[in-house]
């Protein structure tokens, strides 16, 4: 059986820094990078694969405002999930 080859677990620091100055830059404020709630992190990574960055910020907002967790989520009905997230993509 052949060995993998080890991945470094940590980017050179040139590069980190790099990558940050252009992000500090150049990023856009979107709502959601201002999270760490796993639940909020999903959806919006959801929204992403299906949409524009700037609309999935948009609509990751009124969707948090009506599903702010997945409790709420969880004891909508389908036919109101599906209408929040219809517009998507």
């Amino acid at each position: 059986m052949d060995t993998p080859t080890p991945v470094p677990d940590t980017v050179p620091a040139a590069l980190r820094d790099a990558v940050l100055a252009w992000y500090d830059a150049t990023g856009r404020q979107l709502s959601f990078r201002a999270t760490t709630d796993p639940y909020a992190v999903l959806v919006s990574e959801l929204m992403a694969q299906q949409t524009q960055a700037t609309r999935a910020a948009e609509a990751w907002t009124t969707w948090m405002g009506r599903f702010p967790t997945v409790e709420v989520l969880a004891q909508a009905s389908v036919a109101d999930v599906l209408r929040a997230w219809a517009g998507l993509g």
